[in-house]
């Protein structure tokens, strides 16, 4: 059968997109220094995306993700299997994160004082009412929904967005940012009330 032109190129891309990370960092070690290009090309959205929602900042974020593969690079050589290689990353891109917002303010926790001096942050912590998977993958409005998550914590802003956009298991996400599964599951827990109530202002607030 003749093959069509575009046919090999098309077949080297998807063979590139089946090609597991761990293969991929084993080609650059050996050798293969195109191979790091794969690397940032799968990653550079994902870990953007992340620095981005963590940090709320776009400026900030370009620079965490230029510091996040620089130091992938010169690290890269440490990692080990059979870690994931996905986790090794995000936990690179965490500690970086980690490092700029230490030297950032955040937003105060008394933004969310009512009027009668009640802090919807401490005093929901308990509340066992939480926002739902279903609720999550609503169709909620975008600008609202990126605001709320901006409102979260840094602690449990990283959890949502492991969870539910890159899909990361409870014991990846631990692996991620040093923390028992148990720890994370906890966060989970607490940030799911947290953007519950935060939606609810938020849009009380637009009305």
């Amino acid at each position: 059968m003749t093959s069509m032109p575009g046919d090999d190129k098309n077949s080297e891309g998807q063979n590139s997109r089946n090609t597991s990370d761990e293969e991929i960092v084993y080609r650059y070690r050996t050798g293969d220094i195109n191979a790091l290009t794969q690397i940032v090309d799968r990653y550079m959205t994902p870990v953007y995306n992340y620095l981005f929602r963590l940090t709320g900042n776009k400026d900030d974020a370009e620079d965490a993700v230029s510091e996040t593969f620089y130091k992938m690079w010169k690290s890269i050589h440490q990692y080990r299997a059979p870690r994931p290689f996905r986790s090794w990353l995000f936990g690179i891109a965490h500690n970086t994160a980690v490092d700029m917002l230490r030297k950032k303010k955040v937003v105060p926790i008394s933004y969310f004082d009512n009027e009668d001096g009640e802090n919807i942050i401490t005093d929901t912590l308990a509340d066992d009412e939480l926002l739902s998977d279903e609720v999550m993958n609503q169709k909620i409005d975008a600008i609202i929904l990126e605001k709320a998550f901006a409102m979260l914590p840094p602690l449990y802003r990283e959890v949502v967005v492991f969870r539910f956009m890159e899909c990361l298991s409870f014991e990846e996400i631990g692996t991620v940012v040093g923390a028992p599964a148990s720890t994370v599951r906890s966060r989970y827990s607490r940030s799911r009330v947290l953007l519950r109530k935060i939606l609810e202002k938020l849009y009380t607030d637009s009305v």
